[in-house]
């Protein structure tokens, strides 16, 4: 996920049960949340991948987690986290 909002989303995350990698403190710029082989991975914009000549940019994206969770970012990188 490509977010300018990156410390704010990763809370709303964690909110919603998604815990950080390894119980690190959330970066400013860029994080791993998730659990075993299942992450989000929440940069921001203009970030350079190791494998890539472009820079990361934001792009709305729906994922639902399980039967109970989804999680949405809209074109302005803000998240709406819907739980039934």
């Amino acid at each position: 996920m490509t977010t300018p909002h990156v410390r704010s989303v990763g809370t709303q995350l964690i909110n919603s049960g998604i815990t950080v990698r390894n119980n690190r403190p959330l970066n400013e710029n860029f994080n791993f949340l998730g659990s075993d082989s299942a992450f989000f991975l929440v940069g921001a914009p203009k970030r350079r991948w190791f494998f890539s000549d472009r820079d990361s940019e934001v792009h709305p994206l729906t994922v639902k987690v399980n039967h109970s969770l989804a999680v949405a970012l809209d074109k302005k990188g803000m998240l709406k986290i819907t739980q039934e």
